[in-house]
């Protein structure tokens, strides 16, 4: 029993501790793995290939607002570990609601009908939702004065933040969206580096992918072209944190919002099914594999161990 102790204690100061958060690509709970005889998801696998200690936060259906957050939580419980942080975000139009853990609202137009007993108020509550998201949309008056927009922005010289009725153009919907949710990206970023704690990028799903179910639950390409067109404006003042998010370097693939580099458009061969659209044990191992590789690139650290999975 000493000896457990002991080795538990040399275990914690000696090896780095991995922290992850993700959505359903990473959380290890979802019952489709288990159903699978799956034991390891992504973060399993690096953990066990760079010999770290892992915390994984993952958790299906997670918005980047939740992701972010709980990282961050596990980051402040764990300051005395030497830290590393790898992230695998989801897509802008999901929202959690207060940490719950059943509150995940995700606008998809795929979605099966939700069970009880969460099921039927998380209906309601997307459907209250988009209802109001498109009232500012639909009540939007494009010639009234600046001084009455809904959609200040600080980065616009002279903004001002009134309550006017004007609601938001379509455009800057999309924009607004995206900036709300990949705000959090740059802000776990910005605060890992602020503690020198090495944080690799990467994402389960295109991250603007939906944004425009959100007012319109169909599917419709016309509008998801518009969604790519209007976030994609260099220059708009909306789309700041896009523009800086595109230059880091310690992002699998090298650019966090270039189309089908997603673990999803990657890595079809690899689901468990057809039906089941989530990766087998094989698709988990490349996933850990594109993160190892990223942070090596990155941060010039080697593994102490043969990366044998990659192999198989």
């Amino acid at each position: 029993m000493l000896k457990n102790l002991k080795e538990n204690i040399m275990s914690k100061y000696s090896k780095k501790l991995l922290i992850t958060g993700g959505c359903s690509w990473t959380s290890p709970i979802e019952p489709y793995y288990k159903e699978a005889g799956m034991d390891k998801v992504w973060p399993d696998y690096v953990a066990e290939f760079m010999d770290w200690d892992v915390v994984n936060t993952g958790m299906g259906g997670a918005s980047n607002e939740y992701i972010h957050g709980r990282v961050l939580d596990a980051i402040e419980l764990n300051l005395d570990r030497d830290l590393v942080v790898m992230v695998n975000w989801s897509a802008a139009h999901r929202m959690s609601l207060y940490d719950m853990p059943l509150s995940q609202l995700t606008f998809n137009v795929f979605m099966q009908e939700l069970a009880p007993p969460f099921g039927k108020g998380k209906n309601n509550c997307q459907n209250a939702m988009r209802e109001l998201l498109h009232a500012h949309v639909e009540n939007y008056r494009p010639r009234r004065s600046d001084s009455y927009r809904e959609n200040y922005d600080p980065d616009i010289p002279g903004g001002v933040c009134t309550h006017g009725i004007t609601g938001v153009s379509r455009d800057d919907f999309y924009r607004m969206v995206m900036r709300w949710s990949i705000r959090h990206i740059y802000m776990l970023d910005t605060y890992c580096k602020s503690k020198g704690i090495p944080i690799i990028h990467h994402k389960a799903l295109n991250i603007m992918h939906g944004i425009e179910w959100m007012i319109d639950p169909n599917i419709n390409m016309r509008n998801r072209a518009d969604v790519y067109k209007a976030i994609e404006e260099k220059d708009h003042p909306f789309n700041h944190y896009f523009n800086k998010i595109r230059t880091w370097e310690n992002v699998v693939g090298g650019d966090l919002f270039e189309r089908g580099t997603s673990c999803y458009e990657l890595y079809p061969k690899y689901y468990l099914s057809h039906y089941e659209q989530h990766p087998n044990a094989q698709g988990m191992q490349l996933i850990a594999h594109s993160f190892v590789n990223k942070f090596i690139e990155t941060y010039e650290e080697r593994a102490t161990t043969e990366a044998d999975y990659v192999y198989d």
